[in-house]
């Protein structure tokens, strides 16, 4: 189906559940949530419109999931909420009559049902007769690719086909709003971009607004146009998912994002750390900040490939440095600054001399994300800035690729079979990132 009602009027379950659910109401989730659970209180703000994809990440312990409890009826909002969906106050609103379908990491299948009877329930609470119920389940088990699993146990299913049916049924009252508890926790690789595939899918084609707690950013970057950062029950940035992805503000995004975070101030032709490692800037000009004249930058010419900056990394190249970060406009030396930079953009070289050199870090694309270099040699390091002195603090990860952290809080990925060991000296090179005027962390902005 390609709609969030049925026309055809065949079994017309979806017509009749569609008012006694709300589902044919404006989807608009607006207004103040206000959950409180023993000491911890939860208040955040909400704005999302008829179709919008919302992401909210955060660490453990900040209410995502008391947020999406309090949204469908799970958790009791406060009397001072003013939540409504479509115009509906949720608070005092049955579970049933909010138009909201909820996918948690479990699936919450009832266990004595059979697969059909569980996508049917919906429909059956909702007033449909068993035959029309049972047509539209059968029928969104084929949209999501599980009716061959009508007849079985849940007991039964893998983790995915589990997924699979608790999706039909989140749908199966034509809801306006899908709220999605981290829906791939428990599923391994291939299972979650099948399922998270779907899903995309009938968000797409029923014109769902959709609600997401997640701790991936690919789920983040497929499934949401916004993300929220919650800490400690309160909203702490917002900003769209592509910037999610290359230029947030605060410490746990930039972590979810895989982004190392660094302060330091710009220096001529450099952005110097706290700890005195001196990083070129790519294209200084002659104040030796941001792109020089000549770059291309101003009439937006293309960057050079595997520079980052497809992925709004970079603004362009000229006679400077080839590699490196780039400084958002209006930085002058002097200033302080943040460096966001992602772990395949810099590379490692031993600096106990020449024999070492073929030791550098080598990237490892990631999938996914447009701009990264994939595997690289020592050629691109010394194609790129000047290296800076730096030493090895720590390995984080056992696969093939390892994370090293530097003293200067840089994170460099590196084959595990030639990874330096900690304390070692090595010198860097920046091949990319982004470097924004620093800013007070967001939670300090927050008024009280």
């Amino acid at each position: 189906m390609s709609g969030r009602t049925r026309e055809d009027g065949a079994p017309g379950a979806r017509a009749s559940t569609a008012t006694a659910s709300g589902g044919g109401a404006d989807p608009t989730l607006a207004g103040r949530a206000i959950v409180r659970r023993g000491g911890f209180a939860l208040d955040v703000e909400l704005a999302l419109g008829a179709g919008e994809r919302l992401a909210v990440i955060g660490p453990n312990g900040s209410g995502k999931s008391t947020l999406l409890a309090g949204i469908a009826g799970l958790a009791e909002l406060s009397p001072e909420s003013t939540l409504e969906l479509g115009g509906r106050a949720l608070r005092g609103t049955r579970i049933e009559d909010r138009g909201i379908g909820f996918l948690a990491q479990d699936g919450l299948l009832f266990p004595h049902l059979r697969v059909l009877d569980n996508v049917a329930f919906g429909p059956r609470s909702a007033g449909a007769r068993r035959p029309d119920a049972r047509a539209c389940a059968l029928e969104l088990l084929r949209e999501v690719q599980a009716e061959h699993l009508a007849d079985a146990r849940p007991a039964t299913l893998s983790g995915g086909e589990r997924q699979r049916v608790a999706l039909a049924r989140a749908l199966a009252t034509d809801p306006g709003l899908l709220v999605l508890d981290e829906p791939f926790a428990a599923l391994d690789v291939d299972a979650t971009v099948q399922v998270r595939e779907l899903i995309a899918a009938q968000v797409e084609a029923r014109g769902l607004s959709l609600l997401l707690v997640t701790h991936d950013l690919v789920d983040a970057l497929r499934l949401a146009e916004r993300a929220l950062v919650l800490e400690r029950g309160r909203v702490v940035e917002s900003l769209g998912t592509r910037d999610l992805a290359r230029a947030p503000a605060g410490r746990f995004a930039a972590s979810f994002a895989g982004l190392a975070r660094l302060t330091g101030t710009i220096e001529a032709g450099c952005f110097a750390t706290g700890t005195g490692v001196r990083i070129p800037l790519r294209g200084a000009g002659g104040d030796g900040v941001g792109p020089g004249p000549g770059s291309g930058a101003e009439s937006g010419s293309a960057a050079e490939p595997g520079t980052g900056s497809e992925a709004g990394l970079g603004h362009g190249v000229d006679s400077g440095p080839r590699r490196g970060p780039v400084a958002e406009p209006g930085l002058e030396p002097g200033d302080a600054a943040l460096l966001l930079v992602r772990p395949d953009e810099v590379r490692l070289e031993e600096a106990a001399g020449e024999e070492d050199r073929d030791r550098a870090g080598m990237a490892v694309g990631v999938p996914g994300i447009p701009g990264t270099p994939g595997a690289t040699g020592v050629s691109e390091a010394r194609a790129g800035a000047p290296g800076a002195e730096d030493r090895v603090e720590s390995l984080v990860g056992d696969g093939s690729a390892v994370l090293a952290r530097l003293e200067s809080g840089l994170l460099a990925r590196v084959p595990a079979d030639a990874a330096p060991a900690s304390g070692t000296p090595v010198r860097v090179s920046v091949l990319g990132g982004r470097i924004r005027p620093a800013a007070p962390e967001p939670d300090e902005r927050l008024s009280s």
